[in-house]
């Protein structure tokens, strides 16, 4: 199982969501 980390510290809105957004879409299907 492959770890996948997203740091969003010190960003302001609405970049942290818009990071998760991108983030997800690279997780293949199953591993959330």
């Amino acid at each position: 199982m492959a770890a996948h980390v997203l740091n969003a510290e010190g960003l302001n809105c609405p970049l942290p969501i818009l990071k998760a957004k991108k983030a997800l879409k690279d997780v293949p299907q199953g591993e959330i």
